[in-house]
Parts: structure tokens; C-alpha cells; sequence
């Protein structure tokens, strides 16, 4: 177990905590919007560049859960086999 599934944790508790850091700004409507589901990207160096699967709900998933997907999603990436809805 490494740093950085306590880290991920922790960033999605303050994306909860400070809603308007997990927001999206429309320039064009000039709307902004507040997401309700905490999405943390991970950077993984692959051997084609840096890639960036994302954990999603991380809230709601304990630090094990996370963990385990933190390894599914960079082996995945590190093998090249990442899933399109894995980088969104």
C-alpha cells in the first residue's frame, strides 16, 4: 500500500468540503456548474507518454478499494489496454 490512495481519498473529501473547486465554468453562458460525483485523475507513465486514468467516485470507495483501482488503472495504462471510459 503506497501514499497514494490515502491522497486520493483525501482530495476527493475536500472536493466535497470546497464544491466550488469541483466545478465546471461555461465562458459562453457564463454558467457555473457544480458536479455531485468526485472524480480524481491519477498521472501514470506510460511508454508512450504520461496518461491519465481517472478513479471514479472516489468518495465513496474506502482506501483498499481505491488502492485496487489505482493498480487495475495503471496496469491497464502501462500495458496500453486503457479503456476509453477509464481517461474520462
Amino acid at each position: 500500500l503506497t501514499y497514494l490512495p490515502f491522497i486520493v481519498k483525501a482530495v476527493a473529501r475536500a472536493l466535497r468540503e470546497v464544491p466550488v473547486v469541483n466545478a465546471t465554468f461555461d465562458e459562453a453562458t457564463e454558467e457555473l456548474t457544480l458536479h455531485d460525483r468526485y472524480h480524481v485523475g491519477i498521472a501514470v507513465a506510460a511508454p508512450n507518454g504520461l496518461i491519465v486514468p481517472v478513479v471514479k467516485d472516489a468518495d465513496k470507495k474506502d482506501v483498499a478499494a481505491i488502492a485496487t483501482e489505482i493498480e487495475r488503472l495503471s496496469a491497464d495504462a502501462r500495458a496500453g489496454k486503457s479503456k476509453l471510459d477509464d481517461l474520462k
